[in-house]
């Protein structure tokens, strides 16, 4: 993967476990999201290419951007997912208290408690725990927090889930 780094790349599939296909120098590689950082084309116009304009924009770049773009709205529910998938576990607390009814909302498909666990989060499962989020959610694919957490190889994130599907059912 060596020949990757410092370039800049296009997505090209996000797969159910939240992993992605990236082309870059007309190879494809699959990373982890943890390995990777948001470029927005915008930002450096020089970089911009005869064959990128005559690309047809996909729907998932194009689903991307507009999660991407969200980033910046942090008055919309949505922003969440968004936190809780960088590991941003203040504007997470701020978020569950600020929108309590809107703890599992889905952005992409996913939850912010799927996002998390995924990319092993462990304080932030336990915020959105504490708030009371769904663990047995399921993505398009059927799959539940618990499956991000083994998707991403998080066996803490994974103990902690059951343990907060354990506390859950005491209640």
């Amino acid at each position: 993967m060596s020949p990757t780094l410092g370039h800049i790349g296009k997505v090209i599939k996000v797969f159910g476990d939240g992993d992605m296909r990236v082309s870059v120098n007309g190879q494809s590689w699959t990373f982890n999201p943890a390995c990777l950082t948001s470029y927005r084309r915008e930002e450096d116009a020089n970089l911009m290419t005869t064959q990128h304009a005559k690309e047809p924009k996909s729907t998932l770049v194009s689903v991307m951007e507009k999660l991407l773009a969200q980033k910046t709205d942090g008055e919309n529910p949505g922003h969440l997912v968004i936190e809780a998938a960088q590991g941003n576990i203040a504007k997470v607390q701020e978020l569950v208290q600020k929108y309590p009814d809107k703890v599992d909302v889905k952005v992409q498909g996913r939850t912010a408690l799927q996002v998390a666990s995924h990319q092993g989060y462990v304080e932030a499962v336990k915020v959105l725990l504490q708030a009371q989020a769904n663990a047995d959610l399921r993505d398009e694919e059927g799959d539940t927090a618990l499956h991000y957490a083994a998707f991403g190889s998080q066996p803490e994130v994974a103990a902690a889930l059951v343990s907060g599907r354990a506390r859950s059912e005491e209640h």
